[in-house]
């Protein structure tokens, strides 16, 4: 009798592996190590943007507000940007934007008459990282000239 029963589960247990032995031959599984996914889960990103605005070593002047208008090329795929800028050029402060190139910004919080240092980079959940920074772009701001402080209306 026990002989019997080992018959029938050794049968069961043989049939089952021919079962799934025959369905990886139909659906076409793989051995573990020859998977690879269909596409990389990050890509590298590509090349930095391109200030634009403000140009290098520009001179810009107002006689109300500190406004400074920044503007790079666009980076395809990017889903934001990041930009740094600050009167030393180590760049320590930064603003994350979640737009397009172009914005204008209001230096308030920084001494009037000074040297200024600007980059950008950019950001794409599909990429390793962050794009590099582009490259440092000095300028100044200064007031109207004959003015010594700017003017607040």
């Amino acid at each position: 009798m026990n002989s019997i029963r080992y018959f029938r589960v050794g049968h069961r247990r043989n049939l089952l592996f021919f079962i799934l032995f025959l369905c990886c031959g139909i659906f076409g599984c793989m051995d573990s190590d020859e998977y690879k996914p269909d596409d990389p889960p990050f890509v590298d990103p590509p090349n930095p943007p391109i200030i634009l605005l403000p140009e290098p070593d520009a001179e810009l002047r107002s006689k109300e507000y500190r406004w400074v208008q920044c503007d790079w090329t666009h980076v395809e795929g990017a889903q934001s940007y990041e930009m740094q800028i600050d009167t030393t050029s180590d760049l320590g402060y930064s603003w994350a934007f979640a737009a397009s190139p172009g914005v204008t910004i209001r230096l308030d919080f920084y001494p009037p008459v000074t040297t200024y240092y600007f980059r950008v980079r950019a950001y794409s959940s599909a990429w390793t990282w962050y794009t590099a920074w582009s490259e440092t772009r000095r300028f100044y701001l200064l007031p109207v000239s004959g003015d010594t402080t700017f003017r607040h209306y």
